[in-house]
């Protein structure tokens, strides 16, 4: 396990957090959490890219549909312009919502805590507007 890793887990229990590490060569991290509003439980994956400078976010089970429309299609790319602090993807049949950030073995775990809080708001927000669009009639 590297460094980044360590020191993120180490913030993790240090707080109560459960995580769990993944990966093959265990560069990730995933933890869970209830959005505030949404009636969602996100899959937060953290993973140290191989330079050990940075970290990517990945927010899973953001928002789940039963087959992707051009109108998902659109509605993503239209947040993406808004929202440019993170990023909406989506993948096979959910959105996911990432964010990287530039990170070291001082600060990992005080911006993985910070952008995890923020993801959730962010989330909270992308599922409303998602949901929102498909509750109005075409």
């Amino acid at each position: 396990m590297n460094a980044l890793i360590n020191a993120l887990g180490l913030t993790f229990s240090n707080q109560g957090i459960k995580y769990a590490v993944a990966g093959q060569n265990e560069e990730a991290i995933i933890i869970m959490q209830k959005m505030k509003k949404a009636p969602v439980t996100l899959k937060i994956v953290y993973i140290v890219a191989e330079d050990m400078q940075s970290m990517s976010i990945k927010f899973y089970n953001l928002y789940h549909v039963e087959r992707v429309t051009e109108r998902l299609i659109l509605k993503v790319n239209e947040l993406n312009k808004i929202y440019r602090w993170v990023k909406l993807t989506i993948e096979d049949t959910d959105v996911v919502m990432s964010m990287d950030h530039m990170v070291d073995e001082t600060n990992i775990g005080r911006l993985a805590v910070q952008l995890a809080l923020i993801g959730v708001q962010m989330g909270d927000l992308m599922y409303q507007q998602i949901d929102e669009m498909y509750e109005k009639k075409e």
